[in-house]
């Protein structure tokens, strides 16, 4: 199964479809978009994590954007799936309005792992196992910056909840042979959880409003 995931993300590693969001200053912002429900082989990638070093886990939120390129894997970065601390736990949600979902969760009193089982029991997320290119080098701008999240070992797939066709890959190198004047006159299509352009607020600490919301 390992070497399955390696050849899986030796592939994808020369292509650049990628929607990596957890760092605004390299994000895609959603600025002029429009929400994208019919789009809905792109998820929210979301992790339940220990945000203050306790040792709990009691933090559960999106963090980035993928997609699926089959009905068991789902292509996202590796700086989404990297440093996370110990007993991080990676959830996928096809849903449009995953942080609509969040604040309802809140709403309720959950939080952590009881948010986390509520999100999957009540079927807007599944959980995964994420691999990441072993040539990732913690910079973004390194090409190896791909992972994936497999749900080949568990018993519920995204493809048991929700309906999508998987996006199809380019072959290796295929967006290379046709040039930059060529990719620079194409048509592109962006679409993700991403925040709205930084807002400069008081302090000199600029937010990112918006967010969890299929565009």
């Amino acid at each position: 199964m390992l070497r399955r995931h390696r050849a899986l993300v030796t592939v994808v590693a020369a292509v650049t479809l990628v929607l990596g969001l957890a760092v605004p200053a390299w994000a895609i912002n959603s600025y002029n978009a429009s929400p994208a429900p019919e789009r809905t082989e792109v998820g929210a990638f979301i992790a339940l994590y220990d945000s203050d070093g306790n040792g709990t886990q009691d933090r559960f939120d999106w963090v980035c954007s993928g997609t699926m390129i089959a009905a068991d894997v789902y292509l996202t970065a590796a700086h989404c799936t990297t440093d996370w601390p110990d007993g991080v736990r990676f959830f996928v949600s096809l849903d449009q309005d995953v942080q609509g979902e969040l604040d309802h969760a809140a709403d309720l009193g959950l939080s952590g792992p009881a948010e986390a089982h509520w999100f999957v029991s009540n079927g807007h997320a599944v959980e995964g196992d994420a691999h990441w290119d072993p040539a990732y080098g913690h910079d973004e701008a390194n090409p190896h910056d791909v992972a994936v999240v497999d749900f080949s070992d568990r018993a519920t797939t995204p493809a048991d909840v929700w309906s999508f066709t998987p996006a199809q890959l380019p072959s290796a190198d295929q967006l290379g042979r046709l040039g930059s004047r060529r990719l620079d006159a194409a048509h592109w299509l962006t679409v993700g959880y991403g925040t709205q352009e930084a807002l400069n607020g008081g302090g000199g600490k600029p937010t990112h409003p918006g967010g969890g919301v299929r565009m």
